[in-house]
């Protein structure tokens, strides 16, 4: 069974997989990804960089939500401004044990290590690495709470304000 060429994807859905690489994993399987969610500009930038190729942000209604889906299919293979964004250094799998680290439930590396079927030696490999890189780049990471600001800047993580306007913490 072939899986569907566009696909919406909820910007807040809570789960060990971050958003920019659902959107980054979909994309290079050749699926159009539609992201619906109240994002930052900044997040609008990382996610067209991974390849997302349209943002609705809407207040829509749910009357409203599938029109406008059906409106951007309608357009084609309709892509958003394409930009680069630092986040896009990282591997798939730095993007997400990085996010997961850096989230408010602050996982211990051990905790991840079980949650995502590895050893706690990974995933402190994939801390480093993906720290290192973004200390290269000039970002601030050497602390849990310097890397969760930096993974907002660069738009590929959610400020807790943002999870408290809709509602979900």
């Amino acid at each position: 069974m072939e899986a569907a060429p566009w696909i919406a994807l909820d910007a807040f859905s809570d789960d060990l997989f971050p958003l920019p690489l659902k959107v980054r994993t979909l994309s290079t399987t050749g699926r159009h990804c539609i992201v619906l969610g109240k994002l930052s500009s900044t997040q609008h930038v990382a996610l067209a960089a991974e390849g997302a190729v349209a943002i609705l942000d809407g207040d829509a209604t749910p009357i409203e939500l599938p029109r406008q889906i059906e409106a951007v299919i309608l357009r084609g293979d309709a892509r958003l401004p394409q930009h680069t964004s630092i986040g896009t250094i990282l591997t798939g799998r730095e993007i997400q044990i990085l996010e997961l680290y850096a989230r408010r439930r602050a996982l211990t590396a051990s905790a991840l290590a079980s949650a995502l079927g590895l050893r706690t030696t990974t995933v402190r490999g994939h801390l480093a690495r993906g720290r290192q890189k973004l200390a290269e780049a000039g970002l601030p990471c050497a602390t849990r709470p310097d890397l969760a600001m930096t993974l907002q800047e660069i738009g590929y993580s959610h400020t807790d304000a943002q999870w408290s306007a809709i509602g979900r913490w």
